[in-house]
């Protein structure tokens, strides 16, 4: 602990004895869906794309403030994905069911992009995109080797699993759902914040500096927090929301079984 110290309530102590929390279980990725094209959306008003259904792209781009609208069927939509680029662009979610996308080599969400949060009444360039969706209809799976540094004004609602990459979360970035990650190191900074069920990172150095805000679990190979940094653990217990190893986890404030 560094100068977050003196701001804990509760108290500090050691565990009664050593925990051990297991390894996180990566999936592989489907090699059975429909080919498509690269889809690039971009341009004015009116270039919205919509697609539903499973699927592979070699890559996804969303630019110029437009928006991808994945239409779910009630089940499991599965989208593979070489490269999604989200430089400045919304992804929506519309209807019921979940999406479960995989990522090859590369995520980069930047300038106020979203994913999977959804837009107020409005036309053209004139919607806000403010409420979020429900973050257990989406799981991303990352691959890649690549850093991933959403910043600005970026939100990302649902759960993220990174299988190697490195993780920051700046400027005013948010991320509401969920972290798992076998990485070596998970930063946020500047005024960005976290909302999770769990941060799930055993292997990783966890890192909270300037006015970075964390809201949930932890659990981390290693933890700091320096400046104005907050980490509040929020009530109740969830339901772990992916598997970790063979079983499925629950916890509790100071329990993990």
């Amino acid at each position: 602990w560094q100068s977050l110290t003196y701001f804990i309530t509760g108290g500090v102590a050691n565990l009664e004895a050593i925990r051990s929390y297991p390894p996180v279980h990566f999936p592989p990725f489907p090699e059975d869906l429909p080919q498509k094209p690269a889809l690039v959306v971009n341009g004015g008003p009116g270039s919205d794309v919509t697609i539903e259904g499973d699927g592979y792209y070699p890559g996804i781009s969303v630019q110029s403030d437009r928006r991808l609208t994945v239409r779910l069927n009630g089940g499991q939509t599965r989208i593979r994905v070489g490269e999604l680029d989200v430089s400045q662009g919304h992804i929506v979610l519309e209807g019921e069911g979940k999406l479960v996308l995989y990522v090859d080599s590369r995520f980069d969400l930047g300038g106020s992009s979203t994913i999977n949060v959804n837009p107020s009444v409005g036309h053209g360039d004139s919607v806000a995109y403010k409420y979020d969706g429900d973050p257990l209809a989406l799981t991303l799976y990352y691959e890649g080797a690549q850093a991933v540094s959403p910043a600005g004004a970026t939100r990302f609602v649902g759960t993220f699993f990174s299988r190697q990459a490195e993780i920051e979360i700046g400027g005013s970035g948010g991320l509401v759902g969920a972290i798992i990650t076998s990485g070596s190191r998970v930063r946020i900074t500047g005024d960005a914040s976290a909302d999770v069920r769990v941060l799930y990172a055993p292997l990783a150095a966890v890192e909270i500096t300037g006015s970075g805000k964390l809201k949930g679990a932890i659990v981390a190979g290693s933890f700091s927090a320096s400046g104005a940094a907050s980490v509040v653990y929020s009530e109740p217990a969830y339901e772990f929301p992916l598997p970790v190893g063979p079983e499925t986890y629950r916890y509790r404030r100071g329990y993990w079984r």
